[in-house]
C-alpha cells in the first residue's frame, strides 16, 4: 500500500482548519454597524470561500492523481497551499490592525452644562455665606450625541469633558474621607469628576428628551479639579424618596465669581424629574450589588444617631483589622461592650502587663469613658454598627494591620429588641423517594421487568454531633431486597479547627472490601470558626513619625492609611497567582524625606502559610456480610440491626491511612499520604499492600509547578511486590494576553508494575493552552504516551475547540485526532448550536455519527426537557428519544421519563415521588418537598395559630410566605454565611384572630436547624348598641371603660384601662383588644348615672365578634358614687367579621 504524502495532507488539513475559523470570524464580523468593517468582512469572505473551494478540488484531484500514479511534480501543489495559508494570515492581521470592529460609540464623552445668568442687582461678595437650601439640584446621565440644548448665546457656560476608559479596580481611601463621613457606606466605584459652574442667579434651563437611568445609581464626585484619569471618590449615601423632591447641598462658601464647587451624591429617582434651575449631566455607572447597603432604605445618612435601648451585635475592629461581631448593649443612649468578648478578642493584640492594666477585673460590661481611662481609644459608630478599638503601641507587642481589610461593605443587623435564636438542641430530617420502573410495554411477564424502590436519607442532630445514614427497599426481578446503606457521625471542635467521624468511613488511597466501618480524624480549616491562612506574607515597618502609608501590588494601590508613630506588622496582602511586585510607601505628613520598601512574591492559592499543617488519619474494616448467621469467626465482629439482623466486619480485611499538609516555605508546601491495607482471600490470610504519595507545590514568577512522586508495593501472593514508581511535574504559566491567557505543561514517568518481560516503562508528556481571539474562545490540547520498545502501545491525542456567539445563536466547535501504535489516525468532530425559541432552550449537535437535538423549557416549578438523536435521519428505527418532566411543589415532587427508539423498542418508563419529613424539639414537625441545610421551623400558638405567617428579610423588599399546609411552618431562607435578621408578621384575613410582628435574629452557622414557637395572646372583640330603657338609642355618644376587681368580700373597684366606648349614629359600639373579664362603661339618663355592665368569658370566641344585648337597668345601693343604677349586657351570637360588617352596612356597602 503507498504511504500517502503526508506534508502535503497536513498542509491542505491545515488550509481547510484554518479556513473554516477564519470563516467564523468573518461572520461575526458582518454583525458590525460601520461600512468600512461590513464591505472587508464580505471581501474577505468571498475570499475564504473560493479558498476553501480550490482547496478542497486540489485535495481531490491530488487524491485522484495519486492513487492512479500519475502526478509526479508536487510542488505547485505545496507552494500553493504555502501561499493561500499566508494570505490568510496576512488578512487576519491586516483586519485585526486597521479595521474597527466594534461600533462606534462615544463611551468617554460626558457634557456638563451649567446655566447661569449674572444679577443686575446684586452682586455676592467672596466668602459670602450663601444659602443653598432654595437651589434644587438633579442629576442624570444623558448619552453626548442626544443632548440638545438651547440658550442665550451670550449666557452660555459649556464644558466638554473627555472621561478616560478605564476599569478601575477599588482601592481603600478611608483616610482622605472627609470625618463626617467615616461612619457612613463608601461605594467603591469609579467615578468620573465633572467640573462645575456655580452660578451666581439661577434660570431655568429645559431639556427635551431626558433619559433617566431605569435603576438608582449612586453618583459620587469629589471636590477637584478635572483629573487625567477617573479616580475612586468614597461619599455617604444619602436616602432619596421615591416621589419628586428637592435635595439640598451644602452650605458653602461661593466666591464672587464662578470656580469649581463639588456636589453631593444624590440617587436619581425612577421616574423623571424635571428641577430647576442647575442640571448636571454626569455619566451614568453600574453599581456593584456588593456596595449597596440594604439598610439605605431606613436610616439617613450622618454619623451616628440614637439607637432604642437593647441589645447589638456590631463589627469590631481592633487597629483597623476586622475581627468578628462584638455584643453591645445600649442603654439611655450609652453604649457598653460586652467584657468577656472584648477581652478574648485583644487578647492577642496587648502585652501581657497591658492584658493585667486593662482587663484586671472581672465585670459584665464595660463603656468607653472606663475604656478611655485605662489608655484605650474606643469609636462606637450607631449607623455603621461597628467598634473601632485603638491601643497604643506602648500597650501592643507590634501594631498589627490587615491590608485586605474587611471584604463585607454591610451586614445584616439585628432589629431592636430581637429575639437572638441558638441552633435546635435536636432535629432530625428524613427525605423518602419512591419511584417505580418498567423496561417494556410489553403485557406479558410485567413482574419480572418491574422495578420499585424506597429510598430513604435522613440527618440527625444532637447537640454539637451530627449523623447521616441511608437504606433502601424494593422489588426487582420479581424478589424483595432491603439495603441498609451506610451511616457515619461526626462531631467539630470548632476551637481546634478538628473533625471527629465514625461509622462508614474510608481511609485515603486504599478501602476495605464492601462498606468500611471505622473511625478517622481530621484537622483542617473548613472544620473551624475562623479563615485559612491567606496569602501568609508579613512586612514590619517602622514609622518615624506620623505618615501616610501606602501599599501598591505592581501599579495598583491596594491599601491606605495614616499611622502614627510605632512599629507596625502588615498582613494579608492581596496576591495574585504568579509573580507579585510589592511596594511600600512611607511618607511623613510634615513632608519630610520618605521611605520606599520593596519586595517581589511569588503567590499560588494552593500554598499554605509557612509552618502551617493540616493533617488526619483514619482506621477502617471492611463489611464481610449482612445476615442472620449465628456463627462466630474469631476474626469478625458484629453490630446487631433488627432481631438477630447484623452486619459482619473482618478485623483481618482493614486498611489505615495517615496524611499531612504543611507550609515548607512562603512559596512551597508538601502533602504526603501514606497508606497501608491487607485484604485476605481464600488463600492468604494476610495479604497487604502500601502506598506513599507526596506532592509538592512551588510558586514562582510563571505561575504554579506541581511535582508528584508516589511509590507503591501492591499484594503478591501473600506479600509486598517490588516497589512501582509514580512521577509527574507540570507548569501551568497565566498571561495577561488574551490571545493565550493560560498555558499548562506536563512531563511524567510510570515503572513496570512488577518488573516482568510483561510489564514496561512507559513515558507520557501533554501540553493544554487556551485564550481568546476577537470574542471568540479557543482551547487546544495535546498529549501522548511513549513506551519504549513497544511502539505499538505508543499513543497520541490531540483536541481543540472554539466557541463563539452569532447574534443570539451560540456554535461551538470540537475535533479530536488520536492514534495509537500504527493504526490508522482516528478523528471526530462535532459542532452544536445553542439557541432559544420563545422560552424553549434548545441544542442542537451534529458529527459523523449522527445528530441529536434537546430542548428544555422551564415554567415556574415544572420543568419538561426532550431529547432525540439518530444516526441515519433516514431510517425511523436508528432514531432514540428521551424525554422527562420534573415538578416540585411546597410537599411533594414528582418526576417521570419515558426512553425509548422509533422502532418502539427497547422502552423504558420511570415515575417517582418524594418529600421530606422534619421532626425537631418542642414537638415541631414539618412535611414538605425538600429541607435545606439551613432552616427556621416555626410554630404558632394561642390567638395566632390560624393565622398566615409572612416572613420578610431585613433590607428587602420582598417577603416570603411559606407553607404550612401539612405540619407547623418552615422558612427556608436562612443564609449559610452571613447572618439573617428576619421580621414575622402573623396575620388573618378578618384580622379578629389578631395579627402580631415578632423580630428575631439568627446568627451565622452551618448545618444548622432553629425552631421558634410565637404565641398570640386571646383578645375578645365585642359590639352592641346601646338604648335607654325606653328603647331610645344613644348616638354619637363616648365613655371610657374600667376593669372590674372585686376583692374577697366582693366589693367592687373600678380600674383604668386603655379602652374607650364610641358609638355611631345607630347607637353601635365596637369594643376590642378584650381580656376575659368584667367591664364596664358609664351612660346618663334622665339625670341618673347607669353602670353599664360587659362580661367576657369562656362563651366568645377571640376570632369572632361577640354581639350582646342590654336588659333593662336596675337600681343598686350598693354601687359606686356617682352609679345608681346597673345595666348588663349579655351575648347573643358570635359572628364572623365579614358577618358583622354585611349586618351594618350591608352587602353591597362591603
Amino acid at each position: 500500500m503507498k504511504k500517502r504524502p503526508l506534508p502535503l495532507i497536513s498542509l491542505v488539513l491545515s488550509a481547510i482548519g484554518l479556513s473554516l475559523v477564519f470563516l467564523g470570524t468573518v461572520l461575526f464580523f458582518i454583525g458590525s454597524t460601520t461600512p468600512i468593517t461590513s464591505v472587508v468582512a464580505l471581501g474577505l469572505l468571498f475570499i475564504s470561500l473560493v479558498g476553501i473551494y480550490i482547496i478542497l478540488k486540489v485535495f481531490l484531484l491530488v487524491d485522484k492523481l495519486d492513487k492512479g500514479k500519475l502526478i509526479e511534480d508536487k510542488k505547485p501543489i505545496y507552494v500553493f497551499c504555502i501561499v493561500y495559508l499566508l494570505i490568510l494570515l496576512l488578512a487576519l492581521l491586516l483586519l485585526h490592525l486597521y479595521v474597527d470592529v466594534s461600533p462606534k460609540e462615544e463611551m468617554g464623552r460626558n457634557l456638563v452644562v451649567i446655566v447661569a445668568e449674572e444679577s443686575p442687582v446684586e452682586e455676592y461678595q467672596e466668602d459670602e455665606l450663601i444659602d443653598y437650601t432654595q437651589i434644587p439640584v438633579v442629576v442624570d446621565s444623558i448619552p453626548f450625541e442626544e443632548f440638545d440644548i438651547l440658550l442665550p448665546e451670550e449666557k452660555q457656560v459649556v464644558e466638554e469633558l473627555e472621561i478616560i476608559e478605564e476599569i478601575v479596580e477599588p482601592e481603600i481611601v478611608e483616610d482622605i474621607l472627609p470625618e463626617e463621613m467615616e461612619g457612613g457606606t463608601v461605594s467603591q466605584s469609579p467615578i468620573s469628576a465633572e467640573t462645575e459652574v456655580v452660578p451666581s442667579k439661577p434660570i431655568i434651563a429645559i431639556v427635551e428628551e431626558v433619559l433617566v437611568p431605569p435603576t438608582p445609581t449612586f453618583i459620587a464626585k469629589e471636590e477637584v479639579l478635572v483629573p487625567e484619569a477617573p479616580s475612586i471618590i468614597s461619599v455617604e449615601k444619602e436616602l432619596v424618596p421615591s416621589v419628586p423632591s428637592f435635595i439640598t447641598p451644602e452650605r458653602v462658601l461661593v466666591p464672587s465669581t464662578p470656580e469649581i464647587i463639588s456636589v453631593e451624591s444624590t440617587l436619581i429617582p425612577e421616574t423623571p424629574v424635571f428641577v430647576e434651575p442647575i442640571r448636571t449631566l454626569v455619566e451614568e455607572k453600574p453599581v456593584s450589588a456588593e456596595v449597596q447597603d440594604p439598610w439605605a432604605d431606613f436610616y439617613v445618612s450622618g454619623d451616628s444617631f440614637d439607637l432604642y435601648d437593647g441589645i447589638y451585635w456590631f463589627d469590631l475592629y481592633i487597629n483597623g483589622s476586622p475581627l468578628g461581631a462584638i455584643t453591645v448593649n445600649i442603654e439611655n443612649g450609652e453604649a457598653s461592650l460586652y467584657y468577656p468578648e472584648l477581652k478574648d478578642y485583644s487578647i492577642p493584640f496587648l502585652t501581657e502587663e497591658a492584658q493585667k492594666r486593662i482587663f484586671g477585673e472581672e465585670r459584665e460590661w464595660i463603656d468607653s469613658m472606663t475604656l478611655s481611662s485605662l489608655g484605650v481609644e474606643v469609636y462606637i459608630d450607631t449607623f455603621a454598627y461597628s467598634v473601632e478599638v485603638e491601643f497604643n503601641a506602648e500597650d501592643m507587642p507590634m501594631g498589627i494591620i490587615s491590608i485586605k481589610g474587611s471584604n463585607s461593605i454591610s451586614q445584616p443587623r439585628p432589629i431592636s429588641g430581637a429575639t437572638l435564636l441558638t441552633p435546635a438542641k435536636w432535629y432530625l430530617t428524613s427525605s423518602l423517594s419512591f419511584s417505580a420502573s418498567i423496561s417494556s410495554l410489553e403485557k406479558e411477564d410485567v413482574l419480572s421487568r418491574l422495578r420499585v424502590s424506597l429510598q430513604s436519607s435522613s440527618n440527625l442532630r444532637i447537640g454539637d454531633t451530627y449523623g447521616r445514614f441511608t437504606w433502601s427497599a424494593g422489588y426487582s426481578g420479581g424478589s424483595t431486597y432491603i439495603n441498609w446503606g451506610s451511616y457515619y457521625f461526626w462531631k467539630d471542635f470548632e476551637s481546634q479547627s478538628t473533625r471527629l467521624e465514625w461509622g462508614n468511613v474510608s481511609p485515603d488511597l486504599q478501602s476495605t472490601s464492601g462498606t468500611p466501618f471505622g473511625i478517622r480524624f481530621d484537622k483542617s480549616s473548613q472544620y473551624g470558626n475562623g479563615e485559612s491562612g491567606g496569602s501568609g506574607l508579613e512586612k514590619t515597618i517602622t514609622v518615624e513619625k506620623e505618615s501616610d502609608v501606602r501599599v501598591y501590588n505592581g501599579d495598583k494601590e491596594i491599601f491606605r492609611k495614616t499611622l502614627s508613630k510605632g512599629v507596625y506588622s502588615l498582613r494579608d496582602f492581596v496576591l495574585y497567582t504568579g509573580a507579585n511586585h510589592i511596594r511600600i510607601e512611607i511618607n511623613p505628613l510634615d513632608g519630610s524625606q520618605g521611605e520606599v520598601i520593596e519586595m517581589d512574591v511569588n503567590y499560588s492559592s494552593s500554598l499554605l502559610m509557612k509552618g502551617e499543617a493540616y493533617y488526619g488519619a483514619a482506621l477502617a474494616f471492611g463489611r464481610k456480610s449482612v445476615t442472620w448467621d449465628t456463627e462466630k469467626d474469631p476474626f469478625q465482629f458484629d453490630i446487631y440491626l433488627l432481631g438477630n439482623k447484623k452486619l459482619q466486619y473482618d478485623l483481618r480485611d482493614f486498611a489505615v491511612s495517615s496524611y499531612l499538609n504543611i507550609g515548607l516555605s512562603d512559596t512551597l508546601t508538601g502533602a504526603f499520604t501514606l497508606s497501608f491495607k491487607t485484604a485476605p482471600n481464600v488463600l492468604y490470610d494476610f495479604n497487604p499492600s502500601i502506598r506513599l504519595n507526596s506532592e509538592f507545590t512551588f510558586a514562582n514568577a510563571f505561575g504554579t509547578a506541581k511535582m508528584n512522586l508516589n511509590l507503591s508495593s501492591l499484594a503478591y501472593n501473600g506479600s509486598l511486590s517490588i516497589p512501582t514508581l509514580y512521577f509527574r511535574a507540570s507548569q501551568q504559566f497565566y498571561t495577561d494576553f488574551s490571545l493565550v491567557k493560560a498555558l499548562t505543561l506536563t512531563l511524567g514517568y510510570t515503572s513496570p508494575t512488577s518488573w516482568t518481560l510483561d510489564d514496561k516503562h512507559s513515558l507520557f508528556a501533554s501540553g493544554s493552552f487556551s485564550g481568546s481571539i476577537f470574542d471568540m474562545g479557543y482551547s487546544v490540547s495535546l498529549s501522548g504516551t511513549l513506551v519504549p520498545g513497544y511502539e505499538e502501545l505508543s499513543q497520541w491525542y490531540l483536541s481543540s475547540a472554539l466557541s463563539f456567539n452569532l447574534g443570539k445563536v451560540g456554535l461551538s466547535l470540537s475535533s479530536t485526532f488520536s492514534q495509537r501504535g500504527d493504526d490508522p489516525i482516528s478523528h471526530q468532530a462535532r459542532i452544536s448550536a445553542s439557541f432559544k425559541l420563545g422560552p424553549v432552550s434548545n441544542t442542537l449537535s451534529g458529527s459523523k455519527d449522527g445528530i441529536s437535538l434537546s430542548s428544555s423549557l422551564s415554567l415556574g416549578s415544572t420543568s419538561f426537557w426532550l431529547k432525540t438523536a439518530t444516526t441515519d435521519v433516514r431510517d425511523i428505527e436508528q432514531y432514540s428519544f428521551y424525554s422527562d418532566f420534573s415538578h416540585s411543589g411546597s410537599i411533594f415532587s414528582f418526576s417521570g421519563s419515558l426512553s425509548g427508539n422509533g422502532g418502539m423498542e427497547n422502552i423504558n418508563a420511570t415515575l417517582s415521588a418524594s418529600t421530606s419529613l422534619l421532626i425537631a424539639e418542642k414537638g415541631l414537625w414539618a412535611l414538605s418537598s425538600s429541607i435545606p441545610s439551613n432552616f427556621l421551623l416555626i410554630k404558632q400558638k394561642g390567638a395566632i395559630r390560624n393565622n398566615t405567617l409572612a416572613i420578610g428579610e431585613v433590607g428587602s423588599s420582598s417577603q416570603d410566605i411559606p407553607s404550612s399546609i401539612i405540619g407547623d411552618t418552615l422558612y427556608k431562607g436562612l443564609s449559610t454565611t452571613t447572618a439573617t435578621s428576619l421580621s414575622l408578621y402573623s396575620y388573618n384575613e378578618d384580622s379578629l384572630g389578631g395579627s402580631e410582628t415578632f423580630n428575631v435574629f439568627v446568627p451565622v452557622e452551618e448545618r444548622t436547624g432553629y425552631v421558634l414557637v410565637i404565641e398570640g395572646k386571646e383578645q375578645y372583640t365585642l359590639s352592641g348598641t346601646v338604648r335607654d330603657d325606653e328603647g331610645n338609642i344613644w348616638s354619637n355618644g363616648s365613655s371610657p371603660v374600667y376593669r372590674v376587681e372585686r376583692d374577697e368580700n366582693g366589693e367592687m373597684t373600678l380600674e383604668d384601662t386603655d379602652l374607650y366606648l364610641f358609638t355611631d349614629r345607630n347607637g353601635v359600639f365596637v369594643l376590642s383588644e378584650m381580656d376575659k373579664g368584667e367591664y364596664v362603661f358609664d351612660t346618663k339618663e334622665n339625670g341618673v348615672w347607669v353602670m353599664n355592665i360587659l362580661v367576657v368569658t369562656d362563651s366568645n370566641r377571640y376570632d369572632r365578634i361577640g354581639m350582646v344585648e342590654g336588659e333593662k337597668s336596675i337600681s343598686d345601693d350598693f354601687l359606686p358614687y356617682p352609679y345608681m343604677r346597673t345595666r348588663l349586657y349579655d351575648l347573643t351570637s358570635n359572628i364572623t367579621a365579614n358577618a358583622f360588617w354585611d349586618m351594618i352596612y350591608g352587602e353591597e356597602a362591603v
